[in-house]
């Protein structure tokens, strides 16, 4: 459990930086 919880997190991470990126990229878009 530990060890698949740690994927999850890491998945959100990357989840949330890439939602980043996306975010600044519509704003120079705009």
């Amino acid at each position: 459990l530990p060890n698949n919880h740690d994927v999850n997190g890491s998945n959100l991470l990357a989840a949330c930086k890439i939602y980043a990126t996306l975010n600044e990229n519509v704003v120079v878009l705009l």
